[in-house]
């Protein structure tokens, strides 16, 4: 393309092993353009491109409020952005996961954050996702958790569920043995059929 923001992110969604984010998204536009969405260090930045994706025009560039870059994920509605940051001193009071809602403008429309969670290392590891279903905004990642009794930090699943319009936390799945835990979660998924998750 002529005018677009280098990255070296080119398969990068393969993994062997580990997941690692997802940096890079291509959403058409109603009149054939292109937006191209990119993590880049600790950045979002947003493209228009035309219909033969050769020429990019910049639209924006957001400033990720917390360091680690979770995931995106355009709703019907609202753009959601997950960011994170470590907590290593295993605090509660620690915010760890934000959950940002934007307007399809890229206007902050409001943001739940996430406190503890047993979470030591956000985003570890694995890939995050979301969905939505019904007014709730559904996210499946990972994290490493707080030390256990061995001193280490072990990964797992971590999952959220948010009201959209309220961006009121609904439930939070970050427990050894709570509901859909998976200890060594290294690639995480998630769709709905309209009826379930």
């Amino acid at each position: 393309s002529q005018g677009g923001t280098a990255t070296d992110n080119i398969s990068k969604n393969n993994y062997a092993v580990y997941g690692q984010a997802v940096n890079s998204f291509i959403e058409e536009e109603t009149d054939g353009s292109f937006l191209r969405i990119e993590h880049i260090d600790s950045a979002i930045i947003v493209e228009k491109y035309d219909p033969e994706l050769k020429k990019a025009e910049p639209v924006t560039k957001l400033t990720l409020p917390l360091p680690k870059y979770g995931g995106y994920f355009t709703g019907a509605n609202a753009r959601y952005l997950v960011c994170g940051q470590d907590n290593p001193n295993d605090s509660d009071e620690k915010e760890v996961v934000r959950i940002i809602k934007y307007d399809n403008d890229w206007n902050e429309l409001d943001y739940v954050s996430v406190y503890g969670a047993n979470t030591y290392n956000p985003f570890g590891s694995g890939i995050l996702q979301m969905t939505e279903m019904n007014g709730i905004l559904y996210i499946t990642g990972c994290h490493t958790m707080y030390a256990a009794d061995d001193g280490v930090h072990h990964q797992a699943s971590m999952n959220f569920a948010v009201n959209e319009e309220n961006m009121e936390l609904i439930t939070q799945n970050t427990e050894i043995g709570c509901h859909g835990y998976v200890s060594h979660s290294f690639c995480q998924r998630i769709a709905q059929d309209g009826t379930d998750i």
